[in-house]
């Protein structure tokens, strides 16, 4: 009974410490930024933590990794800085980050003979490139079902598509509304029109996230008369 007392109040002691260790550091958090910030991601915050000392601090040593790869630093003015409280720093020379930027990230913390590893923390850098697909004028009969494209390229996160007819809006692609059920926005962010005298009029759309907003060309929806094809 002693023993199994003993090792009970070991395993207890350990889970303590461990506690009170994991509370010391502070782990990357998973974020989406724009070309135009600067990236930073924390791995240490000894102040919160009573029982270790600024001499701990320097004995420590701190290794980052994106996507698997350590992370070199050359100095404290180059584009990748390990700050002295042991965070990462990304930045251009005038405080931006790159779409070469976004990746995985994870600190590795060694004092003494314990390694604490963090979380892999998940890196976006905004961008919306150009239009690879725009819509196009169209002209058909009433009841046929015709389709407008809208892709932008390069685009991370995925960009919201919005629609609109005369100036005004119709849906994109994150409510998926309709209006007279013959009008939807399809999940490949195409708009899908059952043509009608209603739908006769002038056709755009809008990609937006965090990096930019795009307004693609105005085209136009016209009905003929079965006789005119």
């Amino acid at each position: 009974m002693e023993f199994w007392a003993n090792v009970c109040c070991l395993f207890i002691l350990f889970k303590v410490a461990s506690s009170m260790t994991s509370q010391c550091y502070n782990e990357p958090s998973d974020v989406i930024i724009t070309r135009e910030q600067p990236l930073l991601l924390h791995c240490l915050q000894p102040d919160s933590c009573s029982d270790i000392t600024s001499a701990d601090v320097t004995s420590q040593t701190v290794t980052w990794m994106k996507d698997g790869d350590v992370i070199p630093f050359n100095n404290i003015f180059g584009r990748r800085s390990l700050l002295g409280n042991g965070s990462l720093l990304v930045r251009e020379p005038v405080n931006r980050v790159g779409a070469s930027d976004s990746g995985f990230y994870s600190c590795h913390v060694k004092h003494d003979s314990v390694i604490f590893q963090s979380r892999v923390a998940h890196v976006v850098v905004g961008v919306l490139g150009s239009f690879t697909k725009q819509p196009k004028s169209v002209s058909c009969t009433a009841g046929a079902t015709v389709r407008l494209a809208c892709k932008p390229s390069n685009a991370e996160p995925k960009p919201v598509i919005s629609w609109f007819r005369n100036n005004s809006f119709i849906g994109n692609n994150s409510i998926m509304t309709s209006q007279a059920n013959n009008t939807i926005v399809l999940p490949n962010d195409e708009l899908e029109v059952c043509a009608t005298m209603d739908d006769v009029g002038e056709y755009y759309c809008v990609a937006s996230n965090i990096a930019r907003v795009r307004k693609s060309s105005k085209v136009r929806l016209t009905l003929y008369k079965g006789d005119d094809v």
